[in-house]
């Protein structure tokens, strides 16, 4: 049989023995679940593969379509764009900006001609921009007593170390605990792990940090 002999032979593409080994599978009356404890793939790809097989027969499935060829590169006016966009705030609505909104939104906006979700996570790296993250500060007005205060505290730090008389810092944190209402799935190949939205309060707890700065 001309897929067990290419199996065989192992001298194709990885992902088109891989098809290979779909169909002989399925063959053998394998369902889409077994396939994919035996191919690691998912079960998309496998409901994929079979399709195009009906629809084409065995060349559809081995031999892959030409491509298009590479996209236009993006332009370094485009990217600055992108980088303003980044720096602006989201639409009403969200939070922050995420990769697929900020690609979402260029394309709406018209700031480029084109740009997939992966280009916008390059020109994200390459700029050192994490819209996802942010830093919060607590700063009360910037007055003589906040200023005199502040300089009594870090005159402390500039002390030398009394091993008798240890120098202690000490924060406090109030945090809520949280118990899923419902198990949650593992990962499987192909699916992200689901956990159900729904959860049960179990109160709260002070959790207490205490360090010596020298």
């Amino acid at each position: 049989m001309k897929l067990q002999s290419l199996v065989n032979r192992g001298e194709n593409k990885a992902r088109v023995l891989t098809r290979a080994r779909m169909l002989l599978l399925s063959e053998q009356g394998k369902t889409i679940v077994q396939i994919v404890d035996v191919l690691g793939v998912a079960p998309d790809t496998v409901q994929r593969t079979r399709t195009r097989y009906r629809e084409g027969g065995l060349e559809a499935v081995l031999l892959d379509k030409p491509r298009s060829g590479r996209p236009k590169k993006i332009t370094e006016q485009e990217i600055q764009r992108i980088v303003a966009l980044v720096c602006s705030h989201p639409p009403e609505g969200y939070a922050r900006w995420s990769i697929g909104l900020l690609t979402k939104e260029a394309m709406a906006r018209q700031l480029v001609n084109a740009i997939g979700e992966s280009t916008v996570g390059h020109i994200l790296r390459d700029h050192r921009l994490k819209p996802w993250r942010e830093k919060k500060w607590c700063v009360p007005k910037l007055n003589e007593e906040y200023r005199d205060r502040m300089e009594d505290i870090l005159s402390c730090y500039e002390e030398p170390d009394h091993p008798e008389e240890p120098l202690i810092a000490v924060d406090e944190v109030s945090k809520q605990l949280l118990a899923d209402k419902r198990p949650g799935r593992p990962c499987r190949p192909g699916k992200v792990a689901r956990q159900d939205y729904e959860y049960a309060r179990q109160g709260t707890r002070n959790l207490f940090v205490m360090v010596s700065p020298h």
